[in-house]
């Protein structure tokens, strides 16, 4: 370890000039509070007024100083005077680990402490943080909310030593995933899942906040079909819930249900601005993720533009009336039209094989680079999501009218409900064709076919209602 050649002063080399006479960096001093302080150190004891003395010598060379005024700012109470700007910290909010633990066989959390101390910022700083920062006991919001877990919500092993990848330990794994491509994260936690994971570690959900005391007990939770959080909590107690679905319980309980211990990681950005439940949390939105799975992964989103981003979008698109982040917001489909569906794909006609992304994956991207929209919306209109009908409030939102009348028109009907008709993504009746359009079911070029085919005597027959 490199704090241990504190330890052998001695052996130290005298300098031209000292790089350092005091554990503090600056003109600050060790409070007489922490003179006594012991750090141990590879089972030795050296105290902060004995580490004041020897670097008062003036004969640490330059990396000797680095490593004690980080454990003069660790331990012994110095001020810290360096900026967060412009120095990678292991706890991302400046504050101190804890320097105590060990991040692996390898490297303690005071080496890494100290090996950050005095380098300038660099391009692995969030992954370091992301990695060994939350396994030093910082709490890295920023970092961590995409960052990849080989284990999930188990206990990672670091110590553990990968043989078939160059002896790496699995801590080690964890920081090149994160450092070089976090998209990779599912097919890593399945390569080294096995290995480094400690699946005797069960994540704990007998409970639906931390410490199991529920202020709001009464409170109707709409998507667990009208059950107040009491029921919700004697349900969980069980101990019967799925991982996801205790992330999920976790989720609504400290937003809905008044825990008493805070959740890790406060809700700092909610699906509805306004914190209020939307209308149907089991409602299918981009990728397919229910609205209760995207407000559950990304409400500890710390970044203001991005939570703006999320809220336009997917708190949109689940219902929530999003006034604030809707003002800015950039519609793909034009000012005030929403995706007819998030989820539609572009035709191969318009775009080569594999670079087809969803409508609403391109309405996502649009709001976190607003300033282009022109382009988005351009974009948009080329992959064929707008179609020549758009609906200008959410599809999923209830209450909104039709998408897709099959006559045309409110006041027309149709006589013929069992009347198969041959459309572009199927079979159906007339009936069948009713009901999926007022499911908001039907795109909007499809939707054209349909009323252009529909009204016609020998297929639904549409008449004026009487």
């Amino acid at each position: 370890m490199r704090t241990a050649v504190l330890l052998s002063l001695a052996a130290l080399a005298a300098g031209d000039e000292p790089h350092c006479t005091s554990i503090c960096m600056g003109n600050g001093t060790v409070p007489s509070s922490h003179l006594d302080v012991e750090i141990e150190v590879e089972g030795n004891t050296v105290t902060c007024s004995s580490l004041e003395f020897a670097v008062g010598l003036g004969e640490f060379e330059e990396e000797e100083c680095a490593v004690a005024h980080a454990i003069g700012v660790g331990y012994c109470g110095c001020p810290d005077i360096r900026s967060p700007a412009d120095y990678c910290y292991l706890c991302e909010d400046g504050s101190m680990p804890d320097l105590s633990l060990d991040f692996d066989s390898e490297t303690s959390c005071l080496d890494l402490f100290t090996d950050l101390f005095l380098d300038p910022k660099g391009d692995q700083c969030r992954a370091i943080q992301a990695v060994q920062g939350s396994y030093c006991g910082c709490n890295n919001i920023q970092a961590s909310l995409n960052a990849c877990r080989l284990c999930g919500d188990r206990g990672l092993m670091p110590n553990t030593t990968i043989m078939a990848s160059d002896q790496h330990s699995c801590g080690q794994i964890e920081h090149m995933v994160n450092d070089i491509n976090a998209s990779d994260c599912e097919d890593m936690q399945n390569l080294f899942g096995e290995t480094c994971c400690d699946y005797s570690a069960q994540p704990n959900c007998t409970s639906i906040c931390p410490d199991g005391v529920i202020n709001n007990t009464d409170t109707v939770l709409n998507i667990m079909g009208g059950m107040t959080c009491a029921e919700l909590e004697e349900e969980v107690s069980l101990g019967t819930s799925t991982e996801e679905q205790c992330s999920e319980f976790h989720f609504l309980a400290a937003h809905y249900c008044g825990c008493s211990a805070p959740r890790t990681g406060a809700i700092t950005c909610p699906l509805c601005e306004d914190g209020s439940q939307p209308p149907d949390y089991d409602l299918e939105s981009l990728h397919g993720r229910s609205c209760l799975a995207w407000a559950t992964s990304n409400s500890t989103i710390g970044d203001e533009a991005e939570c703006s981003s999320f809220q336009s979008v997917q708190g949109a698109y689940c219902g929530c009336d999003n006034e604030v982040s809707a003002k800015n917001a950039c519609r793909v489909c034009g000012t005030s039209n929403f995706l007819p569906e998030l989820n539609r794909k572009s035709s191969q006609e318009t775009r080569a094989e594999g670079q087809s992304p969803l409508c609403g994956e391109i309405e996502a991207i649009a709001n976190r680079d607003r300033e282009n929209c022109d382009t988005y919306q351009t974009e948009a209109t080329v992959i064929e999501c707008c179609g020549t009908l758009t609906p200008t409030m959410a599809p999923t939102t209830k209450g909104a009218e039709p998408f897709c009348d099959i006559c045309s028109f409110p006041n027309m009907t149709y006589l013929k409900g069992d009347t198969i008709m041959n459309t572009p993504f199927g079979d159906y009746t007339c009936d069948e064709l009713d009901n999926l359009g007022r499911a908001n079911h039907i795109h909007a070029t499809d939707c054209l076919w349909v009323q252009i085919g529909a009204p016609g005597v020998e297929n639904c027959h549409c008449v004026p209602k009487s």
